[in-house]
């Protein structure tokens, strides 16, 4: 692994996985390359076992063709062109693949009812929205949003 050291103004030793290639040690400007090269001994297992949970995630994501397929569980579910062939012309990829996520989900309200009677999480409403980007959230006005 390649290790770039940045000497910089600071008390600490920051040590960052940057790829499972490539790493990057901040360090103080005063400091020995003793102390590093210590520091860099004691942090070698932690090192590796962090390098190798990024290699995993690197693999994982070259195992998806996110650009031609839409994936549920793991599973190449529908094909993007497919999505865009149904949807008007105007929608972009990223809308239509939300309206069809939106699809899977038709007792969404029925289904957070469940949840809530189960985990006892009490809500006046679920709003669901339209929005290119897929995320939920929950106020103190007890306001479930689902985006």
């Amino acid at each position: 692994m390649k290790i770039e050291i940045v000497r910089e103004r600071r008390k600490t030793i920051v040590l960052k996985v940057l790829s499972s290639q490539n790493a990057v040690l901040k360090a103080p400007l005063k400091i020995s390359e003793k102390k590093i090269s210590e520091f860099l001994k004691s942090k070698e297992r932690w090192l590796k076992r962090v390098a190798l949970q990024v290699e995993k995630q690197e693999n994982f994501a070259k195992s998806f063709d996110f650009n031609n397929f839409v994936y549920i569980n793991g599973k190449p579910e529908v094909g993007v062109g497919e999505l865009l062939i149904n949807n008007k012309v105007g929608d972009s990829r990223m809308r239509a693949i939300r309206k069809y996520y939106m699809t899977l989900f038709p007792n969404l309200a029925e289904r957070a009812k469940e949840l809530s009677a189960k985990t006892g999480l009490v809500f006046k409403e679920v709003k669901q929205t339209d929005s290119v980007r897929v995320w939920g959230s929950f106020n103190v006005n007890a306001q479930m949003k689902l985006n």
